[in-house]
């Protein structure tokens, strides 16, 4: 199969997902935020980074403020580039330079007259040559003055938490469906990433990736249950996604990102956006704490699969890594 038809089948089976209502990315459920590794927590108010990773409320207006300030910096920046962006010109005139040439009388010429077509026509020349000079500067002094006014959005502080504790290698074999891929594998994790395309690295501005839960058949025979919500996602199926879909993505999740602020600039900036899927079939590596399961989620009756009360579970976020498709 094709590339392209297989972004086309994966981008096809998240849009279905989101129809059905069976995409945990499908309904905005909360506003929170984290602004070091900009993870959009929805209903969480604690990121699973750590305790130094402030969290804001974006439908709250001072969460709004401190995020602009994180991404574009402060008020007074963002007012200054506003102007600067709209100052045209250097605003010195040019009738000072033709009102200096015409003021020179006969200039000391008392030779013929062809003599003094010839000054008259070098002078012209040199007036020409000067105010093409002129206006070449003025313009580069204003497309310098624009360029360094203009600000870049900063990105994320530090990269997504890798987790903590012991890592468990496992295949994944069941869980409820949020699509079908191209392969004609059930997607049983999905996650979204929005960028500024730079030359050196991208500037990510939102992570955000849920599940509706699934099965880990780990190396040592053990089932290790992932329950739905909140997800790390590395690696996995990564595709991009048009303009379209990511525009539609996230004003879903955060319809407070539809309004600028005063000067217009984005809450969330971003010219790149991917889409990554996992896999039933995928080989994963899990991090996080694991506990012993007192209570047999949905998943597992989903599944089929007959698991005892001794069955694991992730304590906190968990952290999937594919290591093989």
């Amino acid at each position: 199969m094709s590339e392209t038809k297989s972004r086309d089948l994966l981008r096809s089976a998240f849009d279905v997902a989101v129809q059905e209502g069976n995409s945990p990315l499908a309904v905005s459920d909360g506003a929170h935020f984290c602004l070091e590794c900009r993870t959009l927590l929805r209903a969480r108010r604690v990121c699973d980074g750590g305790k130094r990773h402030r969290v804001v409320n974006l439908d709250d207006p001072s969460g709004r403020a401190a995020l602009y300030d994180e991404v574009w910096g402060p008020m007074s920046a963002r007012r200054r580039a506003k102007e600067m962006a709209k100052a045209g010109g250097t605003g010195v005139a040019l009738d000072s330079c033709a009102g200096g040439l015409g003021d020179c009388g006969d200039c000391g010429l008392s030779g013929d007259m062809g003599e003094f077509a010839v000054v008259v026509l070098g002078l012209i020349a040199v007036f020409i040559v000067f105010v093409a000079l002129y206006w070449i500067g003025s313009k580069l002094l204003e497309w310098h003055r624009k360029r360094s006014a203009r600000l870049k959005a900063r990105g994320a502080l530090v990269a997504a938490p890798r987790g903590v504790g012991a890592t468990r290698n496992g295949m994944i074999v069941s869980g409820p469906s949020l699509g079908i891929a191209d392969d004609g594998r059930a997607i049983v994790g999905l996650s979204a990433e929005f960028a500024e395309a730079r030359w050196s690295a991208n500037a990510i501005t939102l992570r955000y990736a849920e599940t509706g839960g699934f099965l880990v058949r780990l190396d040592s025979g053990e089932l290790l249950m992932i329950p739905e919500g909140a997800l790390r996602l590395h690696g996995g199926h990564r595709e991009a996604m048009t303009t379209e879909q990511a525009r539609e993505r996230l004003n879903q999740w955060l319809p407070c990102n539809q309004q600028a602020d005063e000067f217009d600039f984005a809450l969330i900036p971003w010219n790149t956006a991917t889409l990554s899927s996992l896999r039933v079939g995928d080989r994963v590596a899990v991090a996080g704490h694991v506990v012993i399961s007192q209570a047999a989620p949905s998943v597992v009756i989903e599944s089929g699969f007959r698991v005892s009360s001794g069955a694991l579970t992730t304590e906190d976020v968990p952290v999937v890594t594919v290591i093989a498709q």
